[in-house]
Order: structure tokens, then C-alpha cells, then sequence
């Protein structure tokens, strides 16, 4: 089969979708780069012209994840329709479908013989999340919602609280009872962060649910 010439950045694009796609069907370690250029039909030089590595191109893939999270920040920021509590929901609705979009491969960062990987991925995405969720924190203080005197230390310590027992979750057999216990935790030291109510969050979480309903 002839092989099409494409533009650079068309080429550059459809390697890493072609990558990445491999990579979650066979596992980052199972694929070679021989396959990631038979799927594409190109040389092998070809990749190489555009990746010095196969570790490269998953530094393009975590690049392009982070600037999925950014378009999904800059959407529920600039809208003007929704309220901080409705943008603090529908980014959590968002980012959980993009998890779930890229399970595999995020699943495969997260492990513990990747700690470099994920040390890179979230040092690269926690400013990005905390600049987006300081701007909401921000509006929602202006909207009488929250009360906190530090919105940018307030964006990041919810962040991290909810990174690190996130982690704990993943690195255990929890049983439900214990997974209802962390969800319920996270959900309290965020109320405390952002100076409000106790049950102000699933109140606000289950009016909402019943807006979108109707």
C-alpha cells in the first residue's frame, strides 16, 4: 500500500492518536514503535523525525491531556449562565468523563512503577486546575457562597486533599462502606475549606440534580 504524504502537523496529530489508542488497547510497555508505524503506515523514521522516543510521544499524549483540562477550565470559567456552585459540579462532571475517556492510559501513569510519569503529569496539571479553580472560588466568594480569605490556597489544598485520598482509595481493597467514608471526608474538608454550611454541598448538589430534571 502507498504510503500518503499528509501535512506535518496532520502527521504529528494522527501519531499520537495512533499511539495512544495502542497503547490503551495493548498496555505502554507491550507496544513497540514497529507498531505504532504499521498502524500508520509510515517508515520508522518517520516517527522518529517527529519523536525522539516512545517515551516522547506519551509526553505529547500528557501534553494534549493537559490541554483538554485547560479547554474544559476555560468553558465552565467564561460561562456566563452558571453560578460558582454550578461551574464547581459540572467541572467535576467534566473531569470525571475525561478520566473516564482515557482510563487506561491514566491508570497505567498512576502505577507505582510510573511514579516519575505521574510526578510529571501532576506537576504540569495542579497549576493548571488551581489557577481555574481560584477563579471560581473567587466568584463564588463575590456571589456570597463561600467565605475564605485565600482562594488561591483554598483552589489548591482541595485539590490536593482530593489527590491524596484519591490515592489511598486506589492503593487499598476498600469495601464500600470504607469508599462511602472517603467520599464523605473529601466532601467535609472541602465544605471546611470554602467556610461553608456542614451539608451545604450535597444540599446544593441534590437542588441541582433536580433542576436538571425538570
Amino acid at each position: 500500500m502507498a504510503r500518503i504524504v499528509k501535512e506535518p502537523e496532520i502527521r504529528h496529530e494522527e501519531l499520537i492518536d495512533i499511539s495512544e489508542k495502542l497503547f490503551l488497547k495493548n498496555g505502554y510497555e507491550q507496544t513497540a514503535v514497529s507498531e505504532i508505524v504499521k498502524e500508520a503506515n509510515v517508515a520508522q523514521g518517520t516517527f522518529y523525525y517527529y519523536f525522539k522516543s516512545k517515551d516522547d510521544v506519551l509526553n505529547a499524549i500528557i501534553e494534549r491531556y493537559n490541554e483538554e483540562m485547560k479547554d474544559i477550565l476555560k468553558q465552565a470559567i467564561e460561562d456566563k449562565k452558571m453560578n460558582a456552585w454550578e461551574k464547581f459540579f459540572c467541572l467535576t462532571s467534566n473531569f470525571k468523563k475525561f478520566e473516564s475517556d482515557h482510563e487506561g492510559l491514566l491508570d497505567y501513569i498512576h502505577e507505582e512503577k510510573n511514579e516519575i510519569l505521574h510526578h510529571r503529569l501532576e506537576k504540569k496539571n495542579i497549576p493548571i486546575l488551581t489557577q481555574g479553580y481560584e477563579k471560581i472560588i473567587q466568584q463564588g466568594m463575590e456571589e456570597g457562597f463561600f467565605h475564605t480569605k485565600y482562594p488561591k490556597e483554598a483552589a489548591l489544598a482541595i485539590l490536593l486533599t482530593s489527590i491524596a485520598i484519591s490515592h489511598q482509595a486506589e492503593n487499598q481493597e476498600a469495601s464500600k462502606e470504607a469508599m462511602k467514608r472517603q467520599f464523605m471526608a473529601t466532601i467535609d474538608i472541602i465544605e471546611r475549606i470554602l467556610g461553608v454550611e456542614e451539608g451545604t454541598f450535597l444540599r446544593v448538589y441534590s437542588s441541582m440534580e433536580v433542576k436538571n430534571e425538570e
